[in-house]
């Protein structure tokens, strides 16, 4: 059976044209499905090929996120009936291997199909920010030098029946998912300077005007820990850039090592969902092979 690969986007082009660039040719644009938040002609051209489907996008309330991500456990869950797996990823994160000789396919291929899995996560930094150039199609990670270890996004976002997504995909349940140290999922949203200032911006609006809807300060919405960390990006942007900067820096092998001894130190259950602290933990950054500079 093979394996399918399932985000949801709005607004997000930058991000889904290179989203689909590296799994299009690894799972096949047919087991690729792009979801719209609304309707968006540019993905839907840049999507010619996957499975693509348009869900309304009326008013932004604070539950967006947990609505968001109810639908995409029941779609994920669905999906699995006629994959071996299925992942499910924000369109800024991608799934590679960790080694390599096996490719994306073969590894999803080995997994068993009695547990959903999760995979150690990485927050990938530019090597010199600020001078970061995509305008003729180079990559990103001849551009990167380092990533940040980060439990939060280590994600379970393979699913191979039933799963019920923390949302964000940052925990998942009703079983607790195994642990594959074969992949690894690289969140890349701060690659780009000009995309994550964008993005902070649009996300702040929307968070103020589901908050005024709401009737409740932002205050009051981070003691939910509603929309939170749009609310507040700029400050953990600046916090996660210095954490970035004054890590240790391991090779990669190394850094996957360490990443599997501590993630099940990390688990713990909460309201039905298994998920990673985020702390306990000293900061490193795993380097990034060379032989990756030519995955993406």
């Amino acid at each position: 059976m093979k394996s399918a690969a399932v985000t949801m986007v709005w607004s997000d082009n930058w991000f889904l044209s290179r989203w689909l660039a590296y799994f299009g040719p690894r799972l096949g644009r047919e087991n690729l499905y792009v979801i719209t938040h609304g309707p968006d002609a540019i993905a839907a051209e840049l999507s010619q090929g996957c499975n693509v489907l348009t869900v309304p996008r009326d008013e932004i309330t604070v539950d967006f996120d947990v609505v968001r991500w109810k639908f995409l456990s029941h779609f994920t869950s669905s999906l699995a009936q006629f994959y071996h797996s299925v992942l499910c990823l924000d369109v800024d994160e991608l799934v590679v291997p960790t080694a390599p000789d096996r490719t994306l396919s073969e590894v999803l291929s080995s997994l068993s199909r009695t547990t959903s899995w999760a995979m150690p996560g990485f927050e990938v930094f530019p090597a010199a920010p600020g001078t970061e150039t995509y305008a003729n199609g180079e990559g990103i990670a001849r551009q990167s030098g380092s990533a940040l270890f980060s439990p939060f996004y280590s994600k379970s976002c393979v699913a191979t029946g039933q799963i019920d997504f923390y949302p964000g995909a940052h925990g998942a349940g009703p079983e607790k998912p195994s642990l594959t140290n074969d992949l690894a999922l690289l969140h890349l949203r701060f690659v780009s300077g000009a995309e994550l200032e964008r993005r902070r911006i649009e996300r702040e609006k929307l968070t103020s005007s589901a908050y005024d809807a709401a009737g409740v300060t932002t205050e009051e919405m981070t003691a939910s820990g509603r929309l939170v960390s749009w609310a507040h990006a700029r400050r953990r942007h600046r916090k996660l850039f210095k954490e970035h900067d004054e890590s240790e820096k391991i090779g990669w092998q190394d850094g996957l090592s360490r990443a599997a001894t501590l993630l099940p130190g990390l688990c713990f259950e909460h309201r039905g969902h298994h998920l990673f602290r985020t702390q306990r933990h000293r900061s490193f950054s795993a380097i990034l092979p060379d032989w990756m500079a030519e995955a993406f």
